[in-house]
């Protein structure tokens, strides 16, 4: 056993070594066709790779959650979710609750990108 993976490792380092010794001669004869593999290579990822970036893209669609989740959606509402998250220095609920409030009147005033308005502290 030993013998066979040292005749296979031999065997590899020759390969490997007859490569190198090649593209080493000859290093335009073996760049063309690597380049155009690299421009091959991004030409297929722009052309088909897709971005998903919806919830249901994270979880298995066969499981039960994921099941639950798109009756919700077709059920409720076709709209995302928006979440704000106020952060203050200092505990200062007062300023908390004011940016909150300014958000929210804002969001209110564009009833046709923000459907149901919810928000609260956390306490």
């Amino acid at each position: 056993m030993a013998e066979n993976s040292v005749q296979s490792a031999s065997l590899l380092s020759r390969f490997l070594a007859r490569v190198t010794l090649m593209v080493a001669r000859r290093p335009r004869l073996f760049m063309w066709p690597v380049l155009m593999l690299a421009c091959g290579a991004a030409g297929v990822t722009v052309l088909e790779l897709q971005l998903r970036t919806g919830r249901d893209a994270l979880v298995d669609p066969a499981t039960d959650f994921s099941k639950n989740w798109q009756q919700y959606t077709e059920d409720f509402s076709s709209h995302g979710d928006l979440v704000v998250v106020v952060r203050t220095e200092a505990a200062n609920r007062p300023l908390i609750e004011s940016a909150l409030e300014r958000i929210a009147e804002r969001i209110r005033h564009e009833p046709e990108y923000f459907k149901d308005i919810l928000y609260r502290i956390d306490r």
